[in-house]
């Protein structure tokens, strides 16, 4: 059941359903309180945690009857029935020894695929969890052609010596004496038997392969999203862009843990474990840490001149989807004119507010001005940045205006404890014409290229390292 389960679920994300590892776990906890034995709590159980918006009602409910449907066996060929009443006893007899012998020797799934190829028929779930008990389904995520995975089930269930016990009995009946067409006619009765249980296992493994596929598929969106440039990006594209942010949050989270229990237990603070020993006499029974947030500042001065305004947005909403990895968080925007928009993203949401920032300042064609918005910045916006503030500019270093000045980069970089520079165009296009980006790399602790949303994801990441 948990392997259905986990099925079901590849094809809800293969629909575009979101569901969460949480919820995963989730809805595995709700079918072992609610059993599996009625199929409308099942249902039930399994849409109140796997379904969390009203549009992914109609492809749950779509998808459930599938793999957790009404089941019933396919109608299949009653072997024996065509031969001589002495023969098909006797042949009975045979094959109920044949049963019991099987069952002594706890070959119970054996047993149970020769009942249905003698005409007792299997249901596809039982059929599939005669597949999971034996680790005998194939693994049709990576591909697999499906003759090979059709060959590998039949194995995996035990069709090979099932069809060489049956034939074993046949042999037997020939040497009775039995009419070689009343034989033939078990023998077609069997054959098409085997088929239709064929048949069955090629729509389960087709139903694995087109969960596999939609894995892959979405693999390939997924890696295609990541590589694309920004300047191909529109805002369409914000709910994508949203999930990718999720995902890193989630791995950042994990990192941050990390860090801040290390943190914890960290250098001794000699104060503090003194006055708390004073009941010892001053001897350190009790030891006692420094505890830190580990947790960095960013300031982030994002170009939001034509070329840049796709990926200041994506940069700025990284930033502030990771914000409960962040102790603090100022915003500017600079083109030929510097302005700082954390008002905008306190009262509005991140994509308005993506919006609206470009008209909070002044620019035009060619008139980038990087050297005098820094200045700016400088004069009016340095209390922004302390020892432990990252400062993190986003732009091609560009200025049209004229030559930034050296002197404020390392005057920034002596009040920050770090000064960073994202670049989305690659090295070869620095230092042409109006690019400063020479002058501009030896004044930073660390130059990136992010050209797309993976590159812009593995600079960010560093700074929680």
């Amino acid at each position: 059941m948990d392997e259905r389960l986990v099925t079901f679920i590849r094809a809800m994300r293969g629909r575009d359903v979101r569901i969460s590892l949480a919820e995963s776990i989730d809805a595995l906890r709700a079918l072992e309180i609610s059993g599996i034995t009625d199929r409308t709590v099942v249902q039930a159980a399994l849409r109140s945690t796997l379904v969390k918006d009203s549009a992914d009602v109609p492809v749950f409910d779509e998808l459930f009857p599938q793999f957790f449907g009404v089941d019933e066996p396919p109608p299949m060929q009653q072997t024996g029935g065509g031969l001589p009443d002495d023969a098909a006893e006797q042949f009975q007899e045979m094959l109920q020894q044949l049963l019991d012998d099987l069952t002594e020797l706890s070959e119970e799934d054996l047993q149970r695929l020769i009942e249905a190829l003698m005409g007792q028929g299997m249901s596809r779930r039982e059929l599939r969890d005669m597949l999971e008990r034996n680790d005998a389904m194939p693994d049709m995520s990576q591909g697999m052609p499906l003759s090979w995975a059709m060959r590998m089930a039949m194995d995996g269930i035990g069709m090979p010596q099932a069809n060489s016990l049956l034939q074993e009995l046949l042999d037997k009946l020939r040497q009775m004496g039995v009419d070689p067409s009343q034989i033939k006619s078990v023998e077609r009765d069997l054959r098409e038997n085997r088929a239709t249980i064929a048949q069955q296992l090629a729509e389960i493994m087709q139903a694995e392969q087109g969960a596999g596929r939609d894995d892959r598929e979405r693999e390939r969106d997924r890696d295609e999203f990541l590589d694309r440039p920004f300047d191909q990006f529109s805002f369409d594209d914000v709910p994508n862009f949203r999930r990718e942010v999720a995902k890193l949050a989630a791995r950042l989270r994990s990192q941050a843990a990390l860090r801040m229990k290390r943190a914890q237990h960290g250098h001794p603070d000699i104060r503090r474990t003194v006055r708390a020993n004073l009941r010892f006499q001053g001897i350190p029974m009790e030891l006692r840490y420094r505890h830190r947030d580990l947790r960095p500042k960013i300031t982030v001065i994002c170009d939001v001149s034509g070329s840049m305004r796709a990926a200041a947005a994506f940069m700025l909403l990284l930033v502030y989807g990771l914000q409960d990895q962040i102790k603090r968080t100022r915003p500017f925007v600079y083109y030929r004119t510097i302005a700082d928009v954390t008002r905008d993203f306190q009262e509005l949401r991140p994509e308005a507010a993506i919006q609206v920032i470009p008209d909070r300042i002044q620019g035009g064609p060619y008139q980038t001005s990087l050297g005098s918005c820094l200045t700016t910045f400088l004069q009016e916006h340095s209390n922004t940045v302390d020892r432990n503030t990252t400062v993190i500019f986003m732009g091609d270093g560009d200025d049209h205006r004229g030559i930034p000045r050296v002197e404020d980069f390392q005057s920034l970089r002596r009040r920050a404890h770090k000064v960073l520079w994202f670049n989305p165009e690659q090295p070869w296009r620095w230092h042409r014409e109006d690019n400063y980006m020479h002058l501009i790399a030896p004044q930073c602790d660390g130059v990136h290229v992010v050209s797309n949303l993976r590159e812009l994801s593995a600079a960010i990441d560093t700074l929680f390292r």
